[in-house]
């Protein structure tokens, strides 16, 4: 499913940067799922050679149309992703190489691997409420849940405090208890680790662990959080609709 082509360059340089995301050149599902993690990249000078050696000689992309190395079939157009290097294809091979040169980090492709949509911001948000409505196992729950900005939650807690202009800032109130919520919020709806949660809120990953616990517990017991809860999905409608909270 596309939107427009609002996505079409970043779905373009997904499918080129393809070819090189094979175990043999350090980029396995496994290695991918560690550099999300944030685990040290320490890929050999020589694999990203070889990484680069592929993508430039593989015959059955089209990326070495676009990049200058091969002539274009009659039948191949490369208007619409040339447009976002200006035309140039020197300069779409700068961008599409400068990401292998990288450890090619995961982009907005990546986050969609098993999913089925490209598309705007609007258009993905409605499109990953229905799926995550009915979702079945084929539907990678997981993927679409981190499409999920933890921003837009914050804004939901926010909003609790500052309904009128749901400024982000004040999400902490309540000696934490806001922040415990965005917390337990984001870890049940973004599929955020507990280490990305920390870099949102400046915690170690045990203590993150340790305040949605916290909170889980309070919530089957306290009628006041209890509410906090149904204000702050009630704020982010849009945003929890599909789920149980």
């Amino acid at each position: 499913m596309e939107d427009g082509g609002a996505w079409a360059e970043q779905c373009g340089m997904y499918i080129h940067l393809n070819p090189i995301r094979v175990a043999a050149l350090g980029l396995s599902k496994a290695d991918r799922a560690a550099s999300r993690e944030g685990l040290p990249d320490d890929t050999p000078e020589s694999v990203l050679r070889r990484r680069l050696a592929v993508l430039r000689t593989y015959r059955w992309s089209s990326y070495r149309a676009y990049a200058g190395y091969a002539s274009a079939q009659e039948w191949l157009t490369c208007g619409t992703l040339l447009a976002s290097a200006g035309g140039v294809r020197a300069e779409y091979r700068r961008q599409a190489e400068g990401a292998v040169a990288q450890s090619v980090r995961e982009g907005a492709g990546a986050r969609l691997s098993s999913a089925l949509v490209i598309g705007g911001t609007e258009f993905v948000r409605r499109v990953r409420a229905g799926i995550l409505g009915r979702s079945s196992p084929g539907t990678n729950a997981r993927a679409w849940r981190r499409l999920l900005p933890f921003g837009e939650i914050a804004r939901a807690v926010a909003g609790v405090r500052s309904p009128a202009g749901a400024d982000a800032s004040v999400w902490r109130w309540g000696n934490g208890r806001g922040r415990d919520i965005a917390l337990w919020l984001g870890r049940r709806h973004c599929a955020l680790t507990l280490a990305e949660l920390g870099e949102h809120t400046g915690m170690s990953a045990h203590a993150v662990s340790k305040a949605i616990s916290r909170m889980g517990h309070r919530l089957g017991k306290e009628r006041s959080l209890q509410y906090a809860l149904s204000i702050t999905t009630a704020t982010g409608t849009r945003t929890f609709r599909y789920n149980d909270v």
